[in-house]
Order: C-alpha cells, then structure tokens, then sequence
C-alpha cells in the first residue's frame, strides 16, 4: 500500500443550526411513507426509481424521485441492513435471520414485485453492506471482514481469502468502486482499529491498512485518486478521512460531532453530507471538508444513510420510516454548492487553554437588534452536558464568562455558543 502518513488535526467546526418549519429543514423535505418502521440503507438507479430497507423486513419503493412511497415487504423478525439495485428491476438486500447468525440474500428481478431468499451456507457469517459495481460483480461485507463476491449476478458467491494481517478480520462497513477494477471498502472495530481496504483487480486481492484508531464507517471516490471517508465513535467523535493519492498517503482529521458519523455523500466535489445517528444532525461541508455546518436532521429522525445520484437529486432515510428529499430549490443551494449564512457573533478561543482551574470564553454579538437569546453550555467528549453557563437573553456587544473546572477529571471539553438559533462549538483542554 506504500507509506502512509496520517495527520491529526482538529477540523474548524462553525455550527450552523438551520432552521424547521413545516416538517422541513431549508435543505431537506420530508415525504410520506407506508411505515413507521427505522430504515437503515437506500439505492436508487436513476432520478425517480428508489427503493429503502429497515426494520422487521421493511421494503418501500418509490417510482417518482421519492415523493410517494409503497409498502413491498415487512413484518419479517429481523431488519434487512443494505439494499443495493443495479438497474429498476434487479435488485439485492441483506439481513441476517439472527441478530449474530443466519445471514440471508434477498432479491429480485422485477422492481421488488416479488422476492427471492437465499439462506447463505456459512450460518456463523454476519451481512453488512451490500454493493455492485456493474450488473454482475456484486460484494458482500461481513461482520468479520470476509468478502463475499459474485460474477454472475448473484446466481452464486463465493469468498475472497482475505490477507494475513490481523486487521483484516474486522468488519466491513461499506464499499466504493471507480468501474470495476478499483474498490475501496471502509471498516474495523471501535477502540481498535479503522481500516482502510483497496483492490486495484476487480475485487480478487484486497490490501488492508489500519488508518485510524476508530472504526471507518464510509467511504467515497472523489475521482480516480481523491478519496475521502469518515468515523468514528461516540467517546472521540467523528473524523473525516482524506486521501490525494489513492490512499498512499492520507489524513485524519477529527472534528467534535458528539456521536459517530454513519454515512458520506457527496453531492458535488466540494460538498459532503453526513449522517451521524442518534445526534438527530446532519453535517454539511462545502469547502471539501475544512469547515462543517450542522443541521437539524429532517422530522428530528436518526439518520443513516444519505445518497446523492447527481447534484440534484439525493435523499436520507433514517428512524421512525423517515425518507427526506434535497430540496434542490433552496435559497443559497446550487449545483456549484451551498452557500452557509454568516454567523451574527463570533466566538473567541478560550484563554487560558489549556487551564486549570479555570479560563475565560468571550464572544461578541453583532448587529443592531435590542437582544438575543443566548446559550453557553460545557460538553465533555461523550457528549454529555457537563453545565450551562448562559441561558438568558443578552444585547450586542462584547461579554465573557468565567469557566471552572476544578471538579472535573482533567482532559477534553467541549463549549457551544448558540445564539438565535446559530450555534458555533471550540475544544477547549483541562489540565490536572
């Protein structure tokens, strides 16, 4: 695989939280749905045939981009966790029967009119994702980090010998493929290793390199050698993989999301969207990952997978049956990229820091309104709300507040500014 160098480096993180109204975010509209029931993963094969999968079996299938919905299965005692269609007939999901056995390959060759169930051979084998490159070369990521490959259009499969370094055990997450040849699949473990896998031979041979010390949960081609990717989990946050050079070399960049992200999409080459779970968020960046926005996630859903098929047209899926669709409408959004508002205040670098016990945050408000809501609150790297500092409303101008942390544990921490509904977060280090 070459050298590879990894650079850690905190991303600037300029929290913008959009706004709801009307069951939607200024991105993202929500659509009706046959179900109630988490939806995991989605594939669509062209602007207007989409299919997403879930919970106790569900299948729902759209044929209009997305804005109306039908029920093609559910009410199975296991969820299915990836769905991946090659064309808007032929079709692929997988599941496993039990939560840690019995994996299972459901297809079908009419647009999910009707359904075939293969019981995979190997019962100890945990499905994962599920990805064609073409409408014959078809892969399969396990819990294990096996690779399970078709040539034929999943009339068979058969395994691929994994290397020998101990990595290469951990699970797969997802797949990415630049045509046929060349493959990328992003996994590992939580606190032991994120794991980078490339084929450059149609998927025969994968090489495996630990890249970070959370597990990689997606990854993407930008083009032939730009790669980029995401991770995390919930004690460290998230991170954001970066490679120029087909991953040669690479960077990891961790920036405070507060939970993992789940999902990457690209929607031009610049602008990414990102699921992280249970935050209930989406992050946006627009200038290829040096600053991030965060949005409110549509219906205040989880959400798990986001997909773009071209720079109009993407779509989420996430808890409760959740399906959004880019509002490709929205003021300040174009296909060159989004435009993020201004922020009306800025927010300094706490000072001293690091600190003990205590340090000083000041922030100024900008323009002329009499008063505005303001919240200063302290986070650990859990996440966990450790105090609110401001909670009132406050006129424009200069002010600060003192933070003590002398009982506290030292180590990372956490403070957001949130005011009118505009939120900005900085790392701030309590030393013991």
């Amino acid at each position: 695989m070459g050298t590879v160098a990894a650079v850690y480096v905190l991303l600037g993180y300029n929290l913008f939280a959009g706004f709801q109204a009307d069951g939607r975010t200024e991105c993202w509209t929500l659509k009706p749905t046959p179900t109630t029931n988490n939806l995991f993963s989605c594939s669509f094969t062209d602007n207007q045939n989409g299919w997403a999968v879930g919970a106790w079996g569900t299948v729902i299938h759209t044929t209009d981009g997305g804005s109306g919905w039908v029920l093609q299965n559910e009410g199975l005692e296991y969820p299915f966790v990836s769905v991946c269609f090659t064309n808007s007939r032929k079709g692929w999901i997988v599941g496993n029967a039990n939560l840690y056995s019995n994996p299972v390959i459901v297809s079908t060759t009419n647009a999910g009119m009707n359904w075939q169930y293969y019981n995979y051979p190997d019962t100890l084998k945990i499905f994962r994702t599920i990805c064609f490159s073409d409408s014959i070369n078809g892969y399969i990521g396990t819990y294990n980090g096996e690779i399970i490959k078709t040539t034929n259009g999943g009339m068979n499969w058969f395994e691929i010998p994994g290397d020998s370094i101990l990595i290469s055990r951990l699970g797969i997450n997802k797949f990415a493929f630049y045509g046929n040849k060349n493959g990328l699949a992003a996994g590992g473990a939580m606190d032991m290793a994120g794991v980078f896998r490339k084929t450059t031979n149609f998927g025969y041979i994968w090489q495996s390199s630990s890249v970070a010390s959370e597990p990689l949960n997606d990854i993407r081609f930008i083009d032939s050698n730009y790669i980029i990717g995401v991770g995390g989990d919930f004690e460290f946050g998230s991170f954001l993989y970066r490679s120029t050079n087909s991953g040669i070399n690479y960077t990891i960049e961790y920036f405070p999301t507060f939970a993992m992200s789940y999902s990457l999409a690209p929607r031009t080459k610049s602008e990414y969207w990102i699921s992280t779970g249970f935050t209930k968020k989406l992050l946006l960046t627009a200038d290829s990952g040096n600053t991030f926005t965060e949005i409110p996630a549509p219906g205040n859903a989880s959400v798990y997978d986001i997909y773009f098929k071209d720079t109009l047209n993407g779509w989420c899926v996430g808890t409760g049956g959740m399906v959004a669709k880019y509002n490709n409408s929205s003021v300040g959004i174009s296909e060159a990229g989004i435009t993020i508002p201004d922020k009306a205040f800025l927010l300094s670098q706490n000072y001293p820091n690091p600190f003990n016990p205590s340090t000083k945050i000041r922030f100024r408000i900008s323009g002329q309104t009499a008063n505005h809501f303001v919240s200063l609150k302290i986070y650990d790297v859990t996440g966990r709300e450790i105090s609110t500092l401001i909670n009132s409303r406050l006129t424009s101008g200069d002010h600060d507040c003192t933070f003590s942390g002398s009982e506290l544990t030292g180590g990372i921490y956490f403070y957001r500014l949130t005011i009118d509904g505009v939120s900005e977060t900085r790392k701030m280090v309590l030393i013991k």
